[in-house]
């Protein structure tokens, strides 16, 4: 899971973080503040997809969930 988009933003804000308790370069750490921007975006489109993905299963529409549950 280390790939995910989740971990890639924890990643980030860790990153931020560090830089700003070393007293790195403001130029590294707005560089820094965008590329989050950039990953928060990925995982909250990852979470969209993945709501898309799993709301016809919750509330029965999707055909294979009925059958699985014994519906028909």
């Amino acid at each position: 899971m280390g790939d995910s988009p989740r971990s890639a933003y924890e990643q980030a804000v860790s990153w931020i973080f560090a830089a700003e308790a070393e007293n790195l370069p403001a130029a590294n750490i707005e560089a820094a503040r965008q590329e989050l921007v950039v990953l928060h975006a990925e995982m909250k489109a990852a979470a969209e997809n993945l709501l898309v993905v799993m709301l016809p299963l919750a509330s029965g529409t999707d055909r294979r969930f009925t059958l699985a549950a014994g519906r028909s």
